[in-house]
């Protein structure tokens, strides 16, 4: 995803003309889709297929680790590494007829070093999305990690009350809420007459079970439950019986008498919806599995041994009491136990924590299954990461050929919250944040949003198909290749 959306950004800023409203281009597990033109939008791209685009993707484009390969092994650097960069971006059949038609005539091995390396090439794109994922958890987590990879490769923080001095050439991001991201590289010969505004996008958050603000559940078996909330769409027949940890942020008392925001990260397995036993369920229920989301998504908070111990009448008439008293403040109604695994994550007490805002998350590490990548919130972290990589990479182009110091456009990777409960919050896609902050943006360079809307469009990520129980996709023309 992240090789096409680099060469969307270039092919977009060589190109001159849109004559079709929908550009789609396949890739081996999903597409991204140019799904709406925004407002105003004229001319911009020439009709061309993926084998088109890939093909005119020149060796700026192909990921490091193929450049790196190239020059250890001494082949045709430019060459070799466009046909990769290429290849990595069509489907199986396609991509042999690419790299047919360019070792046509050369060496045998030369060919079959090009084909190991679109293997490489994807290799190293699925380590580095499991790398990205596996800090992840929560929409704040996952513009963390975003930040970090966009920091490291030279983008600077803008701060939305404050006034921005952009320059072309210069590569900056801001953030909403810490739950939305907008990172954008200004093109060195950026011009309101010539270029657009270039926008890959996807959403920070995902479906997942989110903890209430009042969780305390009554002990059941000596056991301690949380309440919590579905979030977003999701299967939650697959949360059962799998290991949960926490991931979110805190509000915590500080010095003196102020309030901090903390983000806390617990990947340790800590929780558990269990199934009931095969025998004491009914005939029905064995055939159709179903659930009630009140009683039966009631996460297990697992205890250390002994703790299920019964607690002595002194001890009990404390707890009553306490919990009385919790009754009448605002203080965060969680149980003592997860209390004192997020005060101990957030390096604070327990006492000093006011309130929550924690999903329940996969603990079990994401991992390659053979050539698939087996991994929680693919949606949508992983359109986040494609974005935000394809932008790195496309800003540390220094080619004088097609890279961002000659690029006309403004290149975007956006990623906003609550798309999975309808985008209408204030961090939402269905907001004004996003023209609040390319209005800044491009006020600063001295032209308007009405200057460039003609020659800018959107593109996104879309989940496309699966194989069994039988063939289901979102778009039939547009069916990917599976592992082509």
């Amino acid at each position: 995803s992240s090789h096409f959306a680099s060469s969307y950004f270039q092919s977009a800023a060589l190109t001159c003309s849109l004559q079709r409203s929908r550009l789609l281009c396949m890739l081996p597990s999903a597409a991204f889709a140019v799904t709406a033109p925004l407002p105003g939008w004229g001319p911009r791209l020439a009709p061309h297929s993926a084998a088109d685009a890939a093909a005119r993707a020149r060796v700026a484009t192909a990921p490091r680790a193929a450049r790196s390969a190239d020059r250890t092994r001494g082949g045709d650097g430019e060459a070799d590494a466009a046909v990769v960069a290429a290849a990595a971006l069509v489907s199986g059949a396609t991509a042999a007829a690419l790299l047919g038609q360019h070792t046509r005539g050369k060496r045998s091995r030369r060919a079959e070093w090009s084909r190991r390396s679109v293997a490489v090439v994807r290799q190293a794109a699925c380590k580095d999305f499991l790398s990205f994922v596996a800090n992840t958890g929560s929409p704040a987590h996952t513009v963390l990690e975003s930040k970090a990879r966009l920091v490291k490769a030279g983008f600077s923080e803008l701060k939305s009350g404050e006034d921005w001095k952009l320059q072309p050439g210069g590569l900056y991001f801001v953030t909403s809420e810490g739950t939305s991201i907008w990172a954008f590289a200004v093109g060195g010969k950026f011009s309101p007459k010539e270029g657009g505004v270039l926008i890959a996008a996807g959403h920070t958050d995902s479906p997942c079970l989110k903890v209430r603000p009042r969780a305390k559940l009554p002990s059941k078996a000596g056991t301690v439950q949380l309440g919590v909330d579905t979030y977003g769409g999701g299967l939650w027949h697959t949360w059962f019986d799998r290991p949960l940890g926490f991931a979110g942020k805190v509000v915590v008392a500080s010095e003196p008498a102020g309030l901090e925001e903390k983000m806390v990260r617990l990947d340790a397995p800590l929780c558990l919806i269990p199934n009931l036993a095969i025998h004491l369920q009914t005939a029905e229920e064995r055939v159709a599995f179903s659930f009630n989301k009140e009683t039966h998504l009631r996460p297990v908070l697992c205890k250390p041994c002994g703790s299920t111990a019964p607690a002595s009448k002194e001890k009990k008439d404390k707890k009553d009491k306490k919990e009385d008293d919790e009754e009448e403040n605002l203080g965060p109604q969680q149980p003592e136990e997860l209390l004192a695994e997020v005060a101990k994550a957030a390096g604070v007490k327990p006492e000093q924590i006011l309130d929550v805002d924690l999903c329940l998350m996969d603990a079990t590490p994401p991992c390659m299954v053979g050539e698939y990548v087996s991994s929680p919130r693919i949606d949508n972290v992983l359109s986040t990461w494609a974005a935000v990589d394809a932008l790195a990479e496309f800003a540390d182009i220094r080619s004088s050929n097609g890279g961002l110091k000659d690029s006309v456009d403004i290149c975007c990777a956006a990623s906003f919250d609550h798309e999975e409960v309808g985008s209408t919050s204030a961090t939402g896609a269905d907001s004004q944040i996003l023209e609040r902050w390319l209005d800044k943006a491009l006020g600063s360079l001295g032209c308007s949003w009405s200057a460039v809307a003609d020659r800018s469009f959107f593109a996104e990520l879309r989940l496309r198909a699966r194989p069994s129980p039988e063939l289901r996709r979102q778009a039939p023309a547009a069916a990917p290749t599976i592992a082509g």
